[in-house]
């Protein structure tokens, strides 16, 4: 391990965050003991549907990530370090024999798959697929996306040279350098993280294994930019695969992270976990909705992906589309002064995780299950924080059966942390003293796995007390919730009458 170097000077660390929803292109800036991020370009994460399906876009998208880059040059220049990128999971580009993109890929909501599971059962059963895995059976799962692909007579993937997953195909943009890295494969439902890609699944589902690249570790230099970018940039740094997945990088910054508290990365998904050092592969956590993704330094996350704020979200682009302006903090000040716990939602029912006309879903979930109707944007948005509170404090005990924690807090990060009300709500809910912070958590895990990489740091443990350093904690206790139990088993039970 290269010795910490010492850092009079300003190292800067440039972090590609790939969301579903939007993407950044950040730089993380270490000098003066701290860390400070600058946000140089975002734009909406582009896609369009063609013919029903939904693809991402990858011209777009390379134009501007070329765009954050070239801010970032002129900005930081020679202090420029390294490059990393992470997005969400599942997704992958093909690519032929020349490194060409096959075709635009498919975009991880695509209803292509909507079929395919009653093939795949036939094949291992939804446990075995678990146990094979340790991945929970999703309908995005990379499996059932070449499942659906070949079954459908789509035989890109016949014809396909490389799969690169898409944080690994934005390293190949800017490295040229073709790798799949680990913590993003192992979402895909197609390894054992002991063990590579699994032949067996391979073999059953007719997926090629020559497709798949050599498997990576978190903090690998890559190598340099391509001459094209160098000379176009006028800089030369490294790239780096960071823990690629962002719920991994998001665990990597995670400050807290110890045996008495459960993680949760707050965004459009709600990614609720512990770090664990083994996969847990029993048929309690299959059942509970577990799942096993593989983390940075060889750790595992044991989590449950939850709806998280994607169903407030969604409200707000059907708001604005009807032209109507909407602002969160207003929204989080109306939802304060509804009545606590009056509505409560399934957050996983069908409806509510496809695009599209939420608030009028909400209302119909309402109807369908006998409740008051929540007609102002307040009540929907309380009744959303609600529902999520008490899914974070069903999946906490989860957590604690299978694990044996005490888990006696919380610490949020993302997003999500800045709402303060959701953040006392989920205190009281899970009657746990809950730690929010970091924001910008994914940025700052990509970061300290590229100064991992780099010789400037030695490990996650020190880039987390460097990151507890920089950005300070807010800290809220549970206050008491009259008749808990009740609001409890009435959730339960409209969760029950709706799955």
């Amino acid at each position: 391990m290269p010795t910490p170097e010492p850092h009079s000077a300003r190292h800067v660390f440039i972090a590609i965050d790939c969301g579903a929803s939007s993407s950044r292109v950040i730089a993380v800036v270490w000098q003066d003991e701290r860390l400070k991020l600058h946000e140089l370009h975002r734009f909406p994460t582009p896609f369009y549907d063609r013919n029903g399906g939904l693809h991402w876009d990858l011209q777009v998208m390379q134009e501007e990530f070329l765009r954050g880059l070239k801010a970032a040059a002129e900005t930081y220049g020679s202090d420029i370090r390294s490059i990393g990128a992470d997005t969400w999971g599942v997704d992958y580009v093909l690519l032929d024999a020349e490194g060409k993109a096959l075709d635009d890929p498919f975009q991880y909501r695509d209803g292509r798959t909507d079929q395919i599971v009653p093939w795949m059962d036939r094949k291992f059963s939804p446990f075995e697929r678990f146990r094979e895995t340790g991945i929970q059976n999703q309908f995005f799962n990379t499996a059932n996306q070449l499942c659906a692909d070949l079954q459908h007579g789509n035989q890109l993937v016949t014809q396909a040279d490389r799969l690169l997953f898409m944080p690994d195909w934005i390293n190949y943009l800017l490295s040229g350098v073709k790798a799949n890295e680990l913590t993003d494969a192992s979402t895909s439902q197609l390894m054992d993280t002991r063990l590579g890609f699994h032949p067996k699944l391979l073999q059953a589902y007719g997926i090629p294994s020559s497709v798949f690249c050599d498997v990576v570790q978190p903090a690998t230099v890559l190598g340099s930019l391509k001459p094209a970018l160098q000379r176009e940039l006028g800089v030369d740094f490294k790239v780096v695969t960071v823990a690629s997945h962002d719920t991994a990088s998001a665990y990597v910054s995670a400050p807290c992270m110890n045996a008495s508290t459960a993680f949760l990365s707050s965004g459009t998904w709600s990614l609720f976990g512990v770090e664990t050092r083994e996969m847990v592969l029993a048929e309690e956590a299959f059942n509970s909705g577990m799942t096993n993704e593989a983390g940075a330094e060889g750790t595992n996350r044991l989590l449950r992906n939850i709806v998280g704020l994607w169903m407030i979200q969604e409200c707000v682009r059907d708001w604005r589309a009807n032209g109507e302006k909407v602002d969160f903090g207003e929204l989080d000040q109306a939802s304060a002064k509804e009545p606590a716990w009056r509505v409560l939602l399934n957050p996983d029912y069908g409806p509510f995780l496809v695009p599209g006309e939420m608030p009028e879903k909400i209302r119909e979930f309402c109807r369908q299950t006998d409740q008051i109707i929540p007609e102002t944007k307040g009540a929907i948005i309380r009744a959303i924080q609600d529902t999520l509170a008490l899914t974070y404090r069903r999946t906490l005990n989860a957590l604690r059966d299978l694990t044996g924690l005490s888990l006696e807090r919380i610490n949020i990060v993302g997003g999500g942390a800045q709402s303060r009300l959701l953040n006392q709500l989920t205190a009281d809910a899970t009657e746990c003293e809950i730690l929010a912070g970091p924001i910008e958590a994914t940025a700052l895990g990509n970061a300290i796995m590229q100064m991992k990489a780099m010789g400037v740091i030695e490990d996650m443990a020190a880039g987390r007390k460097l990151i507890q350093e920089s950005f300070p904690l807010d800290r809220y206790a549970p206050r008491p919730v009259p008749d808990l139990a009740a609001v409890v088993a009435r959730f339960d039970a409209i969760c029950q009458q709706t799955a």
